[in-house]
């Protein structure tokens, strides 16, 4: 096997409305691009989605 390291922090936001910030908490982390995924479609119902989404496109991080 080869030997590797591997770091991965991990910042984990709980509360009400959090999702509207993701964008902003992405870009202090110099964060450019996201890769969203959801398990249902319960996520574009609820309107989950569209706040993300949101939150991203207003703080310029490009998504798939």
């Amino acid at each position: 096997m080869t030997n590797f390291s591997f770091c991965n922090p991990v910042r984990i936001e709980f509360g009400r409305d959090k999702e509207k910030y993701i964008g902003q908490y992405m870009k202090e982390s110099g964060a450019k691009k996201a890769l969203v995924l959801y398990g249902s479609e319960r996520v574009r119902k609820s309107g989950l989605m569209d706040a993300v989404e949101g939150s991203l496109k207003a703080n310029g991080i490009e998504f798939v």
